[in-house]
């Protein structure tokens, strides 16, 4: 059963990070080269897809990582989850910030934004993931 929910719990994390990972790019090209009527559409576009998709995902990862933690009581106690779940929440703040950005860019979206805002949300992303990771698989305290 635990092998079955850490799947789950993974698949989440990867259409989760996936998704928020893959829009930055988006978003991060696209404002370097599209004008302001393609701009509104990548907007709108990646608007959808982090509730559709980034927001699927982030419910079945947090679902499932508490399915685990409620199988598992004992990892409460582990130092390294709760860093874990100090970044997740750290990560579900990005989701948010990021969905309110794409939404306030929506009504002006030509001087709003530059690609380096994308760019920068990208790499803090990545590297809390990686950290994230780390926890999860090297258990260091």
């Amino acid at each position: 059963m635990i092998p079955t929910l850490r799947a789950l719990h993974l698949f989440g994390v990867i259409i989760w990070v996936g998704n928020l990972l893959a829009l930055t790019s988006l978003l991060r090209m696209g404002f370097q080269q599209a004008n302001g009527s393609l701009k509104l559409g990548l907007i709108t576009l990646a608007r959808q897809a982090l509730i559709a998709a980034a927001g699927v995902g982030a419910a079945v990862t947090i679902i499932f990582g508490a399915i685990l933690v409620a199988a598992e009581p004992e990892l409460l106690r582990k130092g390294w989850l709760h860093a874990k779940i100090a970044l997740v929440l750290v990560l579900i703040v990005f989701h948010v910030r990021f969905y309110r950005r794409l939404k306030a860019l929506s009504s002006n979206v030509v001087n709003s934004a530059e690609s380096k805002e994308f760019a920068s949300l990208h790499g803090l992303v990545s590297l809390i993931v990686l950290a994230i990771l780390f926890l999860a698989l090297v258990r260091p305290f």
